[in-house]
């Protein structure tokens, strides 16, 4: 594998090490000669024995140096939690989806595979972050084999893998539906059925229950935190707009709340309190907010283009770019937004489990760069510079907000062969270390989740 040069940039401490200094020599001072008295010369006698006089020696005794102190760095601790991602298979024809466990250190990483031709961009987490709902192709057809097109193609069906008890089951009823969304209590999936009907599935095997049949093609779905407000999107005619619904579990009642919407909803989220909901339309590049309430919309990028979003986890502010170029921070409290930092393409954000940082992957000066953004202070610093020949992906945060997962990726001198890492950063040292590297594309799909335990199913 290629070996990566980086240029981090980190808060670091310049460690001074001071040596004692080697003693000053004292200098003797210089004797000035006294002449002697003459004397008379007296003959040695040939009988006599001359005795001579050893020479004195002046032997330098070399200084004593202190030695230098020795710095022991502090280790990191082993990155918690464990990373799941769907990559390509060896052949490329499929992805799989792996589960990447720390073992004793950063650079020590356990990878197994847990299951192959998944659908990466139809993954989802549930929200205690214990599951994971999948859309699997399998042997519908019953022929001993994984047929993709034709008319005896295999179908997909909806899985359930438990992080837990690291076990698989297929959801029942749910061939050939799309658009999953967890129920907040983790306990079922609403999905869009072939028949364009809105299906909740409950995990526990009990009978689903529909809640809508549409007179027209249903798309994508979100349902709000206490699960009571489903919203829709239906296309009534051949054009690539949708009109985007909302429907009160409660009331039964559906009401319409724009006639003209585009794209998927992998662009939206509620807040954690539940009272508002965004949403970045891919077609048009408007990013909304809903209001639980009222269910109306506020638009935040009527005259540029947006579509990216994230939530704090705490509800309270909303991060949105403008035209890929300026990042902006909205609070619901005093329905006002501030711009907090420019570049020249802004590619990705995440905020962090706490609330407390935001990282942002950008391109500034014709560098990738990794910058960290406190918003309570309002400083950023850079975290890390991808080198000219190397692009830089942003994934996810450890639970603790400690860790970032990030992928490099880089063309070598042949245009079909690329190196794709996948490493996770430490935020106060900026080392990087590796999880797994290929020879192919990035991962399709990478989230970070805290090792569940038995505890937490109580």
């Amino acid at each position: 594998m290629k070996k990566w040069l980086f240029i981090p940039f980190t808060f670091a401490l310049l460690l001074v090490t001071s040596c004692t200094p080697a003693p000053t020599p004292t200098v003797m001072a210089q004797l000035s000669p006294t002449p002697a008295a003459l004397v008379t010369v007296t003959p040695i006698p040939t009988s006599a024995t001359a005795t001579l006089m050893p020479v004195p020696t002046n032997t330098l005794v070399p200084p004593t140096v202190a030695p230098l102190p020795t710095i022991t760095p502090t280790p990191l601790p082993t990155p918690p939690g464990q990373i799941f991602f769907a990559w390509h298979s060896d052949d490329g024809k499929s992805n799989i989806l792996y589960r990447a466990m720390p073992a004793n250190s950063a650079d020590d990483w356990q990878i197994i595979p847990v299951i192959e031709d998944v659908v990466p961009s139809r993954m989802r987490l549930s929200p205690d972050q214990s599951k994971l709902a999948f859309m699997l192709r399998h042997d519908t057809n019953g022929d001993g084999e994984l047929t993709t097109s034709g008319y005896e193609a295999d179908l997909y069906d909806i899985f359930i893998y438990d992080l837990l008890q690291n076990e698989i089951w297929q959801l029942p009823n749910t061939r050939q539906h799309v658009s999953p969304v967890w129920v907040s209590d983790n306990q079922s999936i609403v999905s869009m059925s072939n028949d364009n009907e809105i299906v909740n599935t409950f995990l526990d095997g009990r009978v689903s229950e529909t809640f809508l049949s549409l007179p027209h093609h249903g798309g994508s779905l979100s349902i709000s935190p206490d699960g009571k407000l489903l919203l829709f999107a239906m296309r009534h005619d051949d054009s690539n707009r949708d009109k985007l619904y909302a429907y009160d579990r409660d009331t039964g009642e559906t009401t319409i709340l724009q006639d003209s919407v585009g794209g998927t909803f992998s662009a939206s989220t509620w807040n954690s309190t539940g009272e508002w909901w965004a949403y970045g339309d891919g077609l048009v590049g408007n990013v909304f907010v809903l209001n639980r309430e009222t269910l109306e919309f506020i638009p935040l990028t009527p005259d540029s283009w947006g579509a990216r979003i994230d939530w704090s986890l705490d509800g309270n502010k909303l991060a949105f770019t403008k035209d890929r170029k300026a990042l902006h921070l909205w609070y619901p409290d005093t329905l006002s937004s501030d711009e907090i930092l420019t570049a020249e393409v802004i590619h990705a954000f995440f905020w962090s489990p706490q609330a407390d940082m935001l990282a942002v992957l950008v391109t500034q000066n014709e560098e990738q760069k990794i910058i960290i953004f406190d918003p309570n202070s309002g400083e950023t610093h850079v975290l890390l510079t991808a080198m000219p020949e190397q692009d830089l992906f942003l994934h996810d945060w450890s639970s603790a907000g400690e860790w970032l997962a990030i992928s490099l990726q880089e063309y070598s001198e042949r245009p079909e062969v690329i190196y794709s890492d996948i490493h996770v950063l430490h935020v106060k040292s900026g080392t990087l270390h590796l999880v797994k590297d290929s020879i192919g594309g990035l991962p399709r799909f990478l989230r970070w989740v805290p090792t569940p335990s038995y505890h937490d199913q109580e």
